[in-house]
């Protein structure tokens, strides 16, 4: 019986791979393709995308551009690093200068406050990578200490929904207006549920879930405004970088991975409030057609 069947098999076997030769036959690369995504998905992106616009527009007629606000999360490099540099032709070793190769690998996330009317709010937050979750008690003691940031910790460097509860309280309720608009994408960690049982006094705020994979075209820090984050904190660093044989300051004399990231975070979030920042920051809120 199981000679009939392994027969029978064989048969069939024999059969398909003749009919179907000429597939057999190609490579597989030539039969099967991988589109990322076709029109039709595209176009439902964009009249979500249209509809959403219209919607925040509404609400900027009721509250005003200064109450509607948007906030995102962004990861950072401890130490940003450019991805060439100049040698030798033919040199089969390139070596680099860093301060801390940890820093080249371990990162940091902020999420900055837009207003849009394209003001940068203060403070901003960032959440440092910390072992145990949370700053070691001489860590937190020597940490540089500035009135534009509020610094905290996780054990991967970025937001958890308890954190975001933190953030909510403490960084954008009190900078909202009694009557404001929260623009937040689809992060689980900080849907509106999450911040019911947070108080907001006499405030109120009515969160908007920007629709998923619409970020990139509707946010107004995905389209323009984080790029000005990349830029002004690189200028800041390498600023530092040359001071650093001459100057003693608590951007460049330390060790302390944390204490030096919050210092140059600290100043290049205040150079990116100036008036002449703001108008370019504005660029991203006329993208978007706001």
């Amino acid at each position: 019986m199981c000679c009939e069947f392994l027969e029978a098999e064989k048969i069939i076997l024999i059969d398909l791979a003749t009919h179907y030769k000429d597939v057999i036959e190609n490579k597989r690369s030539d039969m099967i393709t991988c589109k990322k995504k076709d029109k039709y998905w595209k176009v439902i992106e964009k009249e979500e995308s249209t509809e959403f616009v219209s919607k925040v527009k509404s609400q900027i007629s009721v509250v005003g551009e200064n109450n509607i606000f948007n906030s995102d999360q962004s990861g950072f490099n401890l130490e940003t690093h450019a991805g060439r540099t100049l040698v030798l032709k033919g040199s089969l070793k390139v070596e680099c200068l860093a301060q801390s190769l940890n820093s080249l690998t371990h990162s940091y996330t902020i999420q900055p406050i837009i207003s849009a009317s394209g003001e940068l709010k203060s403070p901003l937050l960032i959440v440092l990578q910390e072992s145990n979750g949370k700053f070691d008690p001489v860590v937190e003691k020597t940490l540089y200490k500035a009135n534009n940031i509020v610094a905290l910790a996780s054990k991967s460097g970025k937001l958890t929904s308890d954190i975001a509860a933190k953030w909510f309280a403490e960084v954008f309720l009190p900078i909202a207006g009694e009557n404001s608009v929260l623009l937040l994408d689809s992060w689980t960690g900080q849907t509106k549920s999450k911040f019911d049982n947070i108080d907001t006094g006499n405030r109120n705020v009515n969160i908007i879930t920007i629709p998923p994979g619409t970020t990139g075209l509707i946010q107004s820090l995905d389209v323009y405004a984080f790029r000005l984050h990349i830029v002004q904190l690189h200028i800041v660093q390498l600023h530092t970088e040359k001071c650093a044989p001459f100057v003693c300051t608590p951007f460049v004399c330390t060790r302390n991975d944390a204490h030096r990231s919050i210092a140059h975070r600290s100043f290049a979030h205040e150079k990116l409030r100036t008036v002449r920042l703001y108008t370019v920051q504005t660029y991203a809120i006329r993208r978007i057609s706001f």
